[in-house]
């Protein structure tokens, strides 16, 4: 069976990086269905994709394997320097009141931390979309929201591939 090749690549000005995955691994990670879901008083609250765990032939694991290589490394967390200077230049944008340096150090401490398991990508997507929607400076919260929203679909596609090794190991 003929596969055709698959990259990760990272678009200027896409709001993350593209995982495109073809042939039949690609058909096999695509959900089964997707459900629009809404609250009791029909307020719209997203969809919910089916999945569910395919049973794959020999031939398909190296490419299983070098697709989860690939995605562990565009969900590589970002150095640390790296992420506290991207929030840093952030907060830049909004008045804030100085504070003593132990504060200081104390604060960005909590953004590292907290911010921790993002890769660089989603730290400047998350940056980026506050700096263009909001006029107030962002609570770390709100970023490592908008950081889970940039990760979802490559973390999704992670945890596909690794059911589908466990499965093929188990069979």
């Amino acid at each position: 069976m003929n596969h055709l090749p698959s990259t990760i690549t990272t678009a200027p000005g896409a709001s993350s990086s593209v995982l495109d995955i073809g042939g039949e691994l690609g058909r096999l990670l695509r959900p089964k269905s997707v459900e629009s879901v809404f609250s009791a008083n029909g307020d719209f609250w997203g969809t919910r994709e089916r999945w569910v765990v395919p049973s794959v032939g020999q031939e398909l694991i190296p490419e299983i394997r070098q697709q989860l290589a690939a995605l562990e490394e565009v969900l590589k967390p970002a150095p640390r320097g790296r992420t506290l200077t991207r929030i840093l230049v952030l907060l830049r944008h909004y008045n804030t009141k100085v504070n003593e340096p132990e504060i200081e150090e104390m604060i960005a401490n909590d953004w590292a931390e907290d911010l921790e398991e993002f890769p660089a990508w989603a730290v400047d997507d998350a940056a980026r979309k506050w700096r263009r929607t909001q006029k107030w400076r962002p609570s770390i919260q709100e970023i490592r929201e908008l950081c889970h929203r940039a990760v979802a679909r490559e973390r999704r596609l992670k945890e596909r591939l690794e059911a589908i090794l466990k499965r093929a190991a188990n069979s």
